[in-house]
């Protein structure tokens, strides 16, 4: 097993890996174990703010630097309306279209140009 020691700026967000809806870690910073030569994706998040990273467990006490970032609102609502007072002419059906894994319930898919998991708008 091999330590990873997560760091985000800000401090205090919790940590995510890919995959899982439960966070491995509540307060950064934190040490996590993991499997060594084990490759590790996620993301951490805080008080509106978001950073993603992908990291290979190669030394024990391996620091992870995670800067977070201010996530963009986005107002489908307005886009889609059509001047239809927030009904659009699809019915919602095209919210999601560039990203058909995104669903309700579902906060994040896995994007395979880039191997990072990105969240759903």
């Amino acid at each position: 097993m091999v330590r990873l020691h997560f760091v985000t700026n800000p401090p205090g967000a919790q940590l995510f890996f890919q995959g899982s809806d439960e966070p491995v870690c509540a307060n950064t910073p934190c040490d996590v174990n993991v499997r060594h030569g084990e490759t590790q994706a996620g993301y951490a998040s805080a008080r509106g703010k978001r950073g993603e990273f992908s990291v290979v467990a190669s030394a024990d006490g391996q620091s992870v630097d995670i800067a977070l970032r201010a996530q963009r609102a986005t107002n489908n609502t307005a886009r889609n309306t059509g001047g239809h007072g927030g009904a659009s002419a699809s019915g919602g059906a095209n919210r999601n279209a560039r990203n058909p894994q995104c669903r309700p319930g579902v906060r994040s898919y896995f994007d395979e140009r880039s191997q990072l998991y990105r969240p759903c708008p």
